[in-house]
């Protein structure tokens, strides 16, 4: 997937990945949000990221969300490269051909600052 370059060099952190959620590309905010290098997470999957904070339900719910309506949003514990869990605003639509099947998700996440009340909003 082309991506200009423009839209990659934004203020949140940004990943594609592939149909089959294989993460193809990063931007560089996502790296200083995470702490991985391009090349500690293209060829895996977004769930190197994942804090063990959610269940499966969490998960389940957010995918059928992508896959019915194109998108999703919301908040989410994840962990950084370091091991620290964090909080985000993730944001996941699907990318479709012209006939209509996803060929890419395209991310973008933004660090939520640690403060009591914005956690407490993230269900645990």
């Amino acid at each position: 997937m082309n991506v200009p370059a423009t839209a990659f060099a934004a203020a949140k952190g940004m990943f594609v990945t592939d149909a089959n959620g294989i993460i193809i590309s990063v931007n560089q905010m996502f790296t200083s949000i995470t702490g991985y290098a391009p090349e500690e997470v293209i060829g895996k999957t977004p769930g190197i990221l994942n804090s063990g904070r959610h269940n499966k339900d969490f998960y389940v719910s957010m995918w059928d969300s992508v896959n019915r309506l194109g998108f999703w949003e919301g908040g989410i514990w994840n962990r950084r490269k370091n091991g620290e869990v964090y909080a985000e605003v993730l944001s996941i639509t699907a990318a479709l051909d012209q006939n209509g099947k996803v060929r890419n998700y395209v991310a973008t996440l933004a660090d939520i600052p640690m403060a009591n009340e914005a956690a407490d909003q993230i269900n645990p």
